[in-house]
């Protein structure tokens, strides 16, 4: 079961680090229910989720900025 869970923790992370912040939430999801006392999926499923919302406000501020800008030019 350690191993398993070790795999996962691997397989989230490079997904992480390839970009898909979904798949790698999923998997480390996945990897803490396993083993819920495991603080290397808990950590690394917090970055992941840090990862998302940051992305998440940057497309909010994005898309303010892009509102706000079409509103003067009008």
């Amino acid at each position: 079961q350690l191993a398993r869970y070790q795999g996962m923790i691997d397989d989230g992370v490079n997904a992480g680090e390839q970009g898909d912040l979904v798949r790698a939430r999923k998997v480390l999801e996945g990897a803490v229910r396993l083993h819920p006392e495991g603080i290397e999926g808990l950590f690394n499923l917090g970055v992941v989720y840090g990862l998302i919302a940051h992305h998440e406000i940057a497309k909010a501020e994005f898309y303010d900025n892009y509102v706000r800008d079409e509103i003067f030019i009008e």
